[in-house]
Formats: C-alpha cells, structure tokens, sequence
C-alpha cells in the first residue's frame, strides 16, 4: 500500500510542482504554452510513474512493449489533460489567481478519472 501511495503522492507533487514552477517563470496566456508547460510537467510525473510502478508495485520485468503500451496510454491521456486544463483556465477565468488554480486542480483530477 505505501508503494502505491509513494507513487501516486510523487507524482502529483511532481506534476504540480514543475507546472506550477513554469507558470511562476514564465507566465503566459497563451494557450500553447500552457498546454506545452502541462505537458512536460505531466511526463516527467508519467515517467516517475513508470519507475515506481514497474520497479515496486507491479515488480514485473520491463520489456520494450510494456513500455510502449504505457507511454501510449500516457500520450492519450495528456491529449485529454492538455484540453481539460486549457479549458478550465478559459472557463474560470484567466485573471483570477484562485480560479485558475481550482481550473488547474479540476483538470488534473480529471484527467486521472478518464
């Protein structure tokens, strides 16, 4: 159980932290690259992923296709988390610090969901 809550806490704090980290360095409003800051915050987080998975809660022995599998998994799902997030900074409003964190928090959580 503590593998699964090390892999899953490190990665949300990773995906947070970095996306966060861009936005605080390089504020933008445009729509391109917060998709591109969310995305690479959300793959260093899927490769964090992959290593606490593979490594301690599956324990299975890596082979290229399950790892081809799971990156393609990943992509589909930041192609989700991408529009989710630009949305939600759209729908809640750019210019309101609070509401663009709930619209980052919203989309998160919602792309682990889908």
């Amino acid at each position: 159980m503590e593998n699964i809550v090390l892999s899953g806490g490190s990665c949300a704090l990773i995906d947070l932290r970095v996306l966060y980290g861009f936005l605080s360095f390089f504020p933008s409003k445009q729509p391109f690259w917060l998709a591109f800051w969310n995305s690479v915050a959300y793959g260093l987080a899927v490769l964090n992923s992959y290593y606490w998975n593979s490594r301690f809660t599956f324990k299975a022995k890596k082979n290229p296709k399950q790892f081809i599998a799971f990156i393609t998994q990943a992509a589909a799902s930041l192609l989700i988390a991408d529009f989710i997030f630009v949305s939600g900074i759209y729908l809640f409003g750019i210019f309101a610090v609070f509401l663009k964190w709930i619209g980052t928090a919203v989309s998160k959580l919602a792309s682990m969901f889908l």
